[in-house]
């Protein structure tokens, strides 16, 4: 049984944005050693710009502190020739009008992560870990809230995601949702009950959190 955390599918606004600007957004991990000023070289070729930045991550509260895994909202600038390329895509790839807004594809920020608001589907929770570890990584084992009642077979592999913070419009500070962010990947054991189960984490970009959201992937 599917529950829905509520991913915003922002595919119509995204694209309305395509039409009417030559900005997209586009999201940047912080590493060691930046700082806006210099983010903002790097993708504005001017370094005043890093006020333009600071006002698009309002959960920066002090400008002159950033830390290593920040992530970024960035509004980038698109060659006029290549935004209007964007859009005949859009209008030839779009899809037949839906009932159920939960069925139009969800806008992705970038290769792993998503701009959600609470009707995302997904399939559980991660509800702990067989070791009681503080930090739970590659390798480890976890609980999960599925079992054979929710049709979870051995060797079924889910992705890890995580709702992070709320992501506003930089210009009309419109609420898009929240970022949801691609932690890891697990694998079902044959450790399967009726409502749980167990699983490894066979891929890990950070630790694990109790809570964290499992999708099962395509097959």
């Amino acid at each position: 049984m599917k529950r829905t955390l509520s991913v915003f599918i922002c595919a119509n606004l995204w694209f309305v944005g395509l039409c009417f600007s030559k900005e997209q957004l586009r999201v940047y991990t912080v590493v060691k050693g930046d700082t806006l000023v210099q983010i903002s070289q790097r993708f504005y070729n001017d370094d005043a710009q890093w006020k333009k930045i600071h006002s698009c991550n309002k959960f920066i509260k002090n400008p002159h502190w950033i830390f290593p895994g920040d992530e970024l909202v960035i509004s980038v600038d698109v060659p006029e020739d290549v935004a209007k390329e964007e859009v005949k895509e859009e209008v030839a790839s779009a899809p037949a009008p839906v009932t159920t807004p939960k069925e139009e594809p969800v806008k992705k920020v970038e290769e792993d992560s998503i701009i959600a608001d609470e009707n995302w589907e997904f399939d559980g929770y991660v509800s702990g870990e067989k070791d009681r570890k503080i930090i739970i990584g590659q390798g480890d084992i976890v609980f999960l809230d599925l079992g054979k009642k929710q049709n979870i077979k051995p060797l079924d592999r889910y992705t890890v995601y995580r709702k992070d913070r709320k992501i506003v419009h930089p210009e009309s500070d419109e609420d898009l949702g929240n970022l949801i962010r691609k932690i890891g990947v697990l694998e079902i054991s044959t450790d399967i009950q009726s409502n749980t189960c167990t699983g490894r984490i066979i891929m890990a970009r950070e630790p694990v959190l109790v809570g964290d959201m499992i999708k099962k992937q395509p097959q």
